[in-house]
């Protein structure tokens, strides 16, 4: 423990279990190398925010959703053919 309390391991041990720190630091690996990615030049600013929110993201919130527009108008196509 510091003077200022517990240091950032003592308190990221209390408060992540072993799989949170393993995706913790499986996340802080995979945005270092989009950022050196980024930099070099080798990825554009757009792949970089596309991979970035998938990364920021939980898994159940990546999978895809079919757009609203879409089912509005599957509603109408069925409005229509039912009348």
């Amino acid at each position: 423990m510091s003077e200022y309390g517990l240091t950032w391991a003592e308190l990221r041990k209390e408060l992540m279990t072993p799989e949170e720190m393993a995706e913790s630091d499986a996340k802080v690996k995979a945005l270092g190398g989009l950022l050196d990615a980024l930099e070099a030049g080798s990825i554009t600013q757009a792949e970089f925010d596309a991979a970035f929110d998938k990364l920021d993201r939980p898994a159940e919130a990546r999978r895809p959703v079919r757009p609203a527009a879409r089912r509005r108008s599957a509603s109408r196509a069925r409005l229509t053919a039912d009348e």
